[in-house]
C-alpha cells in the first residue's frame, strides 16, 4: 500500500514548540507499564501531549515495547489512544501491525481504529484502501465509516461508495449521506433522493434524515416538502420526524404550528410529537400541552412520557398531577412510575403519599414500586411495612413483588418475604425467585433453605427450581441430588425438570447419560423428559427414544413428537412415519401426525392419509382431518370422503362433512349428501345436516327429510325441523307437519 507524503506529514504536524517530547520511548513504555499495573490506564491531557509529540518511528517502537499492554482486553482506552495516533502518523505501519494479528474481534477493532484515524488525516487514501478490501462484515463497517467522511464534500461519491454494502444494510449509510447533504442544500438532496431507486425502508430513512437536517434551517419549508410527498405511512413518518426535531429546538413555534392544524389524525400526531419532545425543564407546560390531545391511547402514551420527565424534576407535583387524572390503567401506570422515581430520592415521602391514595389498582401499583425500591436500600423497613398491611391480595402481591426484586441482590431477605406469604400461587412464585437468587450465590445454602420449607407444594416447587439451577453448572451432581429426594418431595417432577434443563443446555451429554441407564423407572423418566424437550430440535432422535418408553406416557410422547414435527417439517415427519413397522406405535404416531398436518395443510394431510395401509389410521384422526379441512374447503373434503370404502370411518366422515358444509353452503351440501349411497351412514349425516340447517332454514331442511331411510333417524330429524320452524313461522310449520301426517308432534312443541 502506498501512503502519500502528505499523509505522513500529518503525523509530524502534531509536534510543535509547545509539545516537546520530554520523555524517551523507553521512559514512556516504563510509565505505561507502571500505570497499567495499578489498574486501567486513562487518557489525560498530559498523555495526549506525549502521544501527539511522537513521530511515526517512535510510535512503531512504543507499539512494540508496550504490545502486551496495548493488546490487553482490559486496556481499551490505551489501545484506542496509541493505535489511533499511530494511524494518523503512519497508517501503513499501523495497519501492518493490526492485520498481523490472528482473526478476531480485537484485530478488526484495531483495523477500524487505524482507518478512522486515516480518514481523519487523509480520507482519499483511506477510502481507496477500503475499496480494495474483500467483501465481509469488516469491509461493511469500514465502508460505513468512510461514507460518513465522504458525505460532507462529495455526497454523490459517498452514495456510490455505499453501493459496496449489501442491499439489506444500506439504509443507515444512505441516511448519513443525505443528512450531511441536506445540511447545506436540502432542496438538491431531496430532489436527488426522489429520483433514486430505493426500497421503502431506505426511502423512509433517507427522507427522515433530509427532514431532520432541513428543519434546522427552515422548519416551514421542511414541512412543506413533507406535505408534497405521496400520501401514506412514509409521509406521516417524515412529517412526525420533522415536527419532533423542530420541537426540540423551538417548542413554542412547533406547538403553535401543531395547534393550528385542522382537527384530525395529523393534528393528533403533531401534538403528540411536540409534547414528547418538550424540554424537560418545563414538564408542567408539556403536560398542559399534551392535555390538548383527545382522550385515547395517544394521549396516554404522551402523558406517561411527560409525567415521567416531570417526576425527575418534581416528583411530588408529578404525582399530584397524575393522581388528578381520570381513573384507568394509564393513570395507574403513571402513578407507579412516578412513585418509583420518587422513591429513589425520598422513599419515606413517596410511600406516605402512595398509601394515602384511595384503594384500588393505582394505589397497589404505586406502593409496590416504592416498597420494591425501598427493599434494595432498607429491606427490614420494607418488610416491616409490608407486614403492617392487612391480610389480603394487596399484601400478598406486594410480598411477592419485593421477593422477586430482592432475589438477585439479597436472596436471604427475599426469603423472609416469601415465608410471610400464605400458601398458594403467590408464595410459589416468590419461592421460585428466592431459590434462583440463592442458587446463583451458593447452591448448598439454597438446598438448606429449600429443606427448611414445610412439606408440600412449597418444598416441591423449591426443589424443581433448584434442580434446574444445579443442572446448569453440574448435571451429574444435580441428577444425583434429585435421585436422593424422597418420593413425597416430588422426586419424579424434579428429575423431569432438571433433565429438561440439561437437554436445553447440552442434549448430546443428556442422551449419552440416558443411554447408559439400566432399565427401570429412572430411565423411563429420563426418556420422557429428554423426549419432551428434544422434540423441537431433533425429532427423529426423539422418536427413537419414545419407542423405548412404556405405557400411556409412550403414546403421549409419540403424540407430542408428531405434533411438533408435523408443524415444523411435515415432509420429514411423513417420510419417517412410513418407515415405522406395523403396529400400535405406527398407528399412534401416524394418527397424531395427520391431526397435526390437518391444522395447517389439510389437503396434504388427506393426500398422505389416502396412501396409508388399512389400520394405519385411527378414526379419531380422520374425524379431526375432516373437521379441519371442511371448515376451509368443504367441497374438496366431501370429494375425498366420497372415496372411502364402507366403514364406520366413512360414516363418521360423512356426518362431519355434512354438518360443516351445511354452515357455509347448505344447498350444495344437501345435494352432495343426496348423491351418496343410501345406508345408515348417510342417514346419520342427514340428521346432522338437518339439525344444522333447520336453525335458519327449516324449509330447506324439511325438503331432505324423505331421504332418511331409518324411521328412528327420520323421527329425530322431523322433531328438530319442527321445533325450529315453529319458532320462526308456526303456520308454515303446522302445514308441513299436516302434509307428512305428523300433527301429533305440534302438541309437544
Amino acid at each position: 500500500m502506498v501512503v502519500s507524503e502528505r499523509t505522513l506529514a500529518n503525523g509530524r504536524a502534531y509536534r510543535t514548540a509547545d509539545t516537546p517530547v520530554a520523555l524517551s520511548v523507553d521512559q514512556i513504555a516504563a510509565r505505561l507499564e507502571a500505570e497499567c499495573r495499578r489498574g486501567i490506564w486513562r487518557r489525560t491531557k498530559e498523555w495526549e501531549m506525549i502521544l501527539n509529540g511522537l513521530d511515526a518511528s517512535q510510535l512503531r517502537q512504543l507499539a512494540g515495547m508496550a504490545r502486551h499492554l496495548i493488546l490487553s482486553t482490559t486496556q481499551d482506552e490505551l489501545r484506542h489512544s496509541v493505535i489511533s495516533r499511530w494511524g494518523e502518523a503512519d497508517p501503513a505501519a499501523a495497519l501492518a501491525y493490526s492485520t498481523a494479528l490472528p482473526d478476531s474481534t480485537l484485530r478488526e477493532g484495531l483495523v477500524l481504529l487505524v482507518i478512522q484515524s486515516w480518514l481523519y488525516t487523509h480520507s482519499h487514501d483511506a477510502i481507496a484502501w477500503v475499496r480494495d478490501q474483500p467483501p465481509g462484515a469488516l469491509r461493511n463497517e469500514l465502508v460505513n465509516r468512510a461514507v460518513e467522511y465522504m458525505a460532507a464534500h462529495d455526497p454523490r461519491g459517498a452514495l456510490e461508495l455505499a453501493e459496496l454494502l449489501p442491499r439489506t444494510i444500506r439504509s443507515s449509510s444512505y441516511a448519513n449521506v443525505f443528512k450531511s447533504w441536506a445540511a447545506s442544500d436540502p432542496a438538491s438532496a431531496a430532489a436527488f433522493a426522489a429520483g433514486m431507486d430505493l426500497r421503502p425502508s431506505e426511502r423512509l430513512a433517507v427522507f427522515e434524515a433530509i427532514g431532520a437536517a432541513w428543519v434546522a434551517a427552515d422548519p416551514q419549508l421542511a414541512l412543506a416538502w413533507a406535505g408534497s410527498l405521496a400520501p401514506g405511512g412514509q409521509k406521516n413518518s417524515v412529517f412526525n420526524s420533522i415536527l419532533a426535531n423542530w420541537a426540540v429546538a423551538n417548542p413554542a413555534a412547533a406547538s403553535e404550528y401543531a395547534l393550528a392544524l385542522p382537527p384530525g389524525p395529523n393534528r393528533i400526531a403533531a401534538i403528540t410529537q411536540v409534547a414528547s419532545a418538550w424540554p424537560t425543564s418545563d414538564p408542567e407546560g408539556a403536560a398542559q400541552f399534551a392535555a390538548k390531545l383527545p382522550a385515547g391511547a395517544s394521549r396516554d402514551n404522551v402523558m406517561r412520557h411527560v409525567i415521567g420527565n416531570w417526576a425527575n424534576v418534581d416528583p411530588a407535583a408529578a404525582f399530584a398531577y397524575a393522581d388528578a387524572l381520570p381513573a384507568g390503567p394509564a393513570k395507574n401506570d403513571m402513578l407507579s412510575n412516578v412513585a418509583m422515581l420518587w422513591s429513589l430520592e425520598n422513599p419515606a415521602q413517596a410511600l406516605s403519599t402512595a398509601t394515602n391514595l384511595p384503594p384500588g389498582s393505582g394505589r397497589s401499583a404505586a406502593i409496590s414500586q416504592v416498597v420494591g425500591q425501598m427493599a434494595l436500600d432498607d429491606p427490614d423497613a420494607a418488610l416491616s411495612f409490608a407486614k403492617s398491611l392487612p391480610p389480603g391480595s394487596e399484601r400478598d402481591q406486594l410480598m411477592q413483588s419485593v421477593a422477586s426484586t430482592l432475589s438477585r441482590d439479597d436472596p436471604q431477605i427475599a426469603a423472609k418475604f416469601a415465608a410471610e406469604l400464605p400458601p398458594g400461587t403467590t408464595q410459589l412464585n416468590a419461592i421460585s425467585s428466592v431459590v434462583f437468587g440463592l442458587a446463583q450465590a451458593d447452591q448448598n445454602e439454597a438446598i438448606t433453605w429449600a429443606k427448611s420449607l414445610p412439606e408440600g407444594m412449597a418444598r416441591r416447587r423449591a426443589y424443581e427450581q433448584l434442580g434446574e439451577e444445579m443442572m446448569k453448572s453440574d448435571p451429574a451432581a444435580a441428577i444425583q441430588w434429585a435421585q436422593s429426594l424422597p418420593a413425597g418431595d416430588g422426586r419424579a417432577r424434579v428429575l423431569e425438570t432438571s433433565i429438561g434443563q440439561w437437554v436445553r443446555d447440552d442434549s448430546v451429554s443428556a442422551l449419552e447419560w440416558a443411554a447408559k441407564l439400566p432399565d427401570g423407572e429412572t430411565k423411563h423418566q429420563a426418556l420422557l423428559a429428554i423426549g419432551n424437550q428434544l422434540a423441537y430440535t431433533e425429532p427423529s432422535t426423539t422418536l427413537d427414544l419414545a419407542l423405548q418408553a412404556k405405557g400411556e406416557d409412550r403414546n403421549s410422547l409419540l403424540g407430542h413428537i408428531a405434533q411438533v414435527w408435523g408443524r415444523e417439517d411435515p415432509k420429514g415427519a411423513m417420510e419417517r412415519a412410513l418407515k415405522l413397522p406395523a403396529g400400535e406405535d405406527r398407528t399412534e404416531f401416524i394418527s397424531q401426525l395427520v391431526i397435526a398436518l390437518s391444522q395447517q395443510a389439510a389437503p396434504e394431510a388427506a393426500a398422505f392419509a389416502a396412501n396409508l395401509k388399512l389400520g394405519d389410521l385411527q378414526v379419531q384422526a380422520v374425524d379431526t382431518l375432516v373437521l379441519n379441512w371442511s371448515m376451509a374447503d368443504p367441497a374438496a373434503t366431501a370429494s375425498w370422503v366420497a372415496t372411502f370404502p364402507e366403514s364406520s370411518m366413512r360414516d363418521s366422515a360423512l356426518r362431519n362433512v355434512a354438518e360443516q358444509w351445511a354452515i357455509v353452503d347448505p344447498s350444495n351440501a344437501g345435494k352432495w349428501l343426496g348423491r351418496q349411497p343410501a345406508g345408515a351412514g348417510r342417514d346419520e349425516a342427514f340428521v346432522a345436516y338437518t339439525q344444522q340447517v333447520a336453525v335458519e332454514r327449516p324449509q330447506m331442511a324439511a325438503d331432505w327429510i324423505s331421504a332418511i331411510g331409518s324411521p328412528d333417524q327420520r323421527q329425530v330429524a322431523i322433531e328438530s325441523v319442527a321445533r325450529n320452524w315453529i319458532k320462526q313461522d308456526r303456520n308454515a310449520a303446522m302445514s308441513w307437519l299436516s302434509a307428512i301426517g305428523r300433527l301429533d308432534l305440534a302438541t309437544g312443541l
